[in-house]
């Protein structure tokens, strides 16, 4: 989808449920869909994303079966969003915080029960028996542990282990494990002895749960997996077992803690809220589409998704986006935007869950948004530091929601354009930041008395130097990768190519 050219529109006009009881036809929705029927279709008003003039969608469009299949007649381009292939297999039905669902129910499984995204998985294949690896094979009693975990995901497929086929990609050669954060620590769990290896392959077995699923390329500071775990007795058991798993553990994963909890807790439902924090570049910000534009000219470039290394550094040098700097007006307006998005609101317009305005799943709560001052990395390039908490996110709505903030804050986009967006009546597209920068802070379990023993746990003096220490360095980590990938001039070439 182009950088510029969002759009939106009203809903049919047939008559419908009722949408859900907190919420109403707010003024902006008014103001911004009028519709009329006719003999021949409906005929629509609605504000051009692009030019900000009022335009009619066509009758026949506005009534196709999906939300992208309505275009502006003004401007009819084909809208296409720039998506990484591994983001693909990861963006399933994400109820929570997938900018995370638990994905605790039922699944397909092949193979007599393993997941496909297990290392059990391979091993079945290749004929190796992974009772050799274990780190016990006799049965012990089992407690439910809450294991503390921080992680880069830039090199994983998200944190959710694959259990379905269907989900990955047919380009993508099955010849070794589909790298994900969870099958590295299933792995971890059977070497230090936490499992039996009966059990590995299948973490149902465990009665897994997370409380929020990343996508691909998305970090985390803490997250929170429970299982039925292997403890062992003695006061330091724990503290053995948290050494242990780190132990097995590839560099890009830390087990900060862990903390023993009641039977019945989870980690998805006793949550009460979530934070992250998205590094964002300033050139993503301030109104760099005409350098961009003119840098791809100079190239003769008309398809930057092919581009390597080289030719993205290029279009960097040519367009000034190492020098690109956000102004105070800028900083007011991005800050003014975000503060739209504070509150109990219809997010579904800015999600990719493919949700309706009677569907109360689209419906969430953000308790606070906020920009800090931008600052400057050592190799020159300034970056904003935004942090998002809420009760739960929908599919890839933090990365929506800023990039959506950053074209106002640009002025590619009036501030009503959020307003209407936000109301259950209006229909509306809108662009999508990549993953690189979007850091799970940590989740909350204030609310629940299950999760007390975790929220002091977390809460700790130890384990909250331990998280802020992995912050930084993942804060370090992003600031590389987009050095190293190039991931964020590449997604603003395409955004304006198309």
């Amino acid at each position: 989808m182009s950088l510029g050219e969002p759009w939106l529109t009203s809903r049919p006009a047939a008559p419908l449920r009722r949408p859900p009881s907190h919420t109403s036809r707010a003024p902006e929705a008014k103001l911004f869909v009028e519709a009329q029927a006719s003999r021949g279709g409906e005929q629509k008003r609605t504000l051009c994303g692009k030019c900000g003039r009022w335009t009619l969608l066509l009758g026949l469009a506005s009534r196709a079966a999906t939300r992208r299949g309505r275009r502006c007649i003004a401007h009819a381009a084909e809208f296409q969003s720039w998506d990484d292939e591994e983001e693909s297999v990861n963006a399933g039905d994400d109820d929570e915080d997938a900018d995370g669902s638990d994905g605790s129910g039922q699944r397909e499984r092949y193979s007599h029960g393993i997941s496909c995204g297990s290392w059990a998985s391979i091993f079945q294949k290749e004929g190796f028996d992974w009772s050799q690896i274990a780190g016990r094979t006799e049965k012990g009693p089992k407690s439910n542990v809450a294991l503390i975990i921080g992680y880069d995901g830039s090199n994983f497929k998200g944190l959710q282990q694959i259990s379905n086929p269907s989900r990955i990609s047919s380009r993508i050669q099955f010849s070794r494990v589909f790298a994900t954060v969870e099958s590295e620590l299933e792995l971890a769990l059977l070497k230090a002895g936490a499992m039996l290896p009966s059990n590995f392959g299948n973490l149902e077995k465990l009665r897994w749960t997370r409380a929020g699923r990343t996508d691909a390329g998305v970090s985390a500071g803490c997250n929170v997996v429970t299982a039925r775990l292997i403890v062992g007795d003695g006061e330091t058991a724990l503290d053995d077992l948290v050494e242990r798993v780190n132990s097995f553990l590839p560099p890009e994963v830390l087990l900060h803690s862990a903390a023993v909890v009641t039977s019945r807790f989870s980690a998805r439902d006793d949550g009460s809220r979530r934070s992250y924090r998205f590094f964002v570049p300033s050139f993503a910000v301030v109104p760099s589409i005409d350098a961009m534009r003119c840098a791809l000219a100079a190239i003769n470039c008309q398809d930057p998704r092919g581009l390597g290394f080289e030719e993205l550094k290029t279009l960097e040098d040519l367009a000034g986006l190492r020098q690109a700097r956000v102004s105070a007006e800028t900083l007011r307006r991005l800050r003014e935007a975000l503060s739209c998005f504070e509150g109990t609101h219809y997010f579904a317009n800015f999600a990719n869950a493919g949700l309706g305005f009677q569907d109360r799943q689209a419906f969430r709560t953000l308790r606070s948004i906020s920009c800090d001052d931008p600052f400057v990395d050592e190799n020159g390039r300034e970056w904003l530091s935004i942090t998002v908490c809420a009760d739960s996110f929908l599919t890839h709505q933090i990365r929506k929601m800023i990039a959506t903030a950053a074209q106002v804050a640009q002025g590619s986009l009036p501030l009503d354009f959020i307003k209407a967006a936000l109301n259950c009546h209006v229909v509306a597209c809108t662009p999508r930041f990549p993953p690189v920068g979007l850091i799970f802070l940590r989740p909350y379990f204030e609310g629940s008395q299950r999760g007390k023993v975790l929220e002091e746990t977390l809460s700790s003096e130890k384990v909250e130097a331990r998280i802020a220490t992995w912050v930084e360095q993942l804060r370090v980590a992003v600031m590389k990768e987009a050095i190293d990938t190039q991931r964020w001039v590449k997604w603003l070439a395409c955004a304006v190519a198309w």
